[in-house]
């Protein structure tokens, strides 16, 4: 069988940056991120030394597949917050907007608004970017308490709609997380904060970096396998 082509994305750092390092992301896509006057050649052959380990990884994440499947945006349909399924509900209203009416999530369109798929994404991706800013705020205060931090700053927050990632800890010191966490159980998001914490203290995923995120976060594994089996 011909062994698929690897995905790779090579990501320049600053010129201080002394080290390459390689990740594997849940999508299976490898990125590297080398110094700036790294060469193709050395980064080829770091690829070839790691070539086992990447496919031990690719294999991993694939064995969650399928996810959750993509849901539809009609009523009826389930979508999921902080971890629990609610069923969308829509109705005319003279006021636009989405809100929990019991286990419902309620979407509330005006006469002259089509009720269309694409009309209830927008107001619930719309109102779930809200939910996001306002619990990852939250999460973020009481994960960056944890003493193991108190050496930095808070990163400020950034919410957007990541295609690729679950979050990223910018050099500037900004914590970027993608919207649709907040589908998931506290504890996933928790986790995610806490993996982008830990790159305060360690930039790549070194030994020492896993060491500390088991520290703050003994349950990081089981907690990643979840989110893993939850995100589309």
């Amino acid at each position: 069988m011909a062994k698929e082509p690897m995905e790779v994305q090579v990501l320049a750092t600053e010129a201080r940056r002394k080290t390459l390092s390689v990740e594997v992301h849940p999508t299976g896509q490898v990125v590297i991120r080398a110094p700036l006057d790294c060469s193709k050649a050395q980064i080829q052959l770091v690829l070839k030394k790691r070539e086992r380990w990447i496919a031990e990884q690719q294999a991993f994440f694939k064995r969650f597949e399928p996810r959750t499947p993509q849901r539809a945006w009609v009523a009826g349909e389930s979508h999921l917050h902080l971890g629990r399924r609610y069923k969308l509900r829509v109705e005319i209203s003279v006021s636009e907007g989405v809100a929990f009416s019991g286990r419902d999530l309620l979407v509330t369109l005006r006469p002259d608004a089509p009720a269309t798929p694409q009309t209830i994404e927008t107001q619930v991706l719309r109102w779930r970017h809200a939910q996001a800013k306002e619990i990852f705020e939250r999460q973020l205060v009481q994960c960056h308490r944890h003493y193991r931090f108190s050496a930095f700053p808070q990163p400020a927050l950034r919410v957007q709609q990541l295609v690729k990632r679950w979050g990223s800890l910018s050099q500037g010191g900004t914590m970027t997380l993608y919207s649709g966490l907040v589908q998931a159980p506290a504890a996933c998001i928790d986790y995610v904060i806490y993996h982008e914490l830990c790159h305060l203290a360690h930039a790549d995923h070194s030994a020492s970096f896993f060491a500390l995120l088991a520290e703050v976060c003994p349950q990081w594994m089981a907690r990643k396998q979840l989110l893993e089996a939850t995100i589309c």
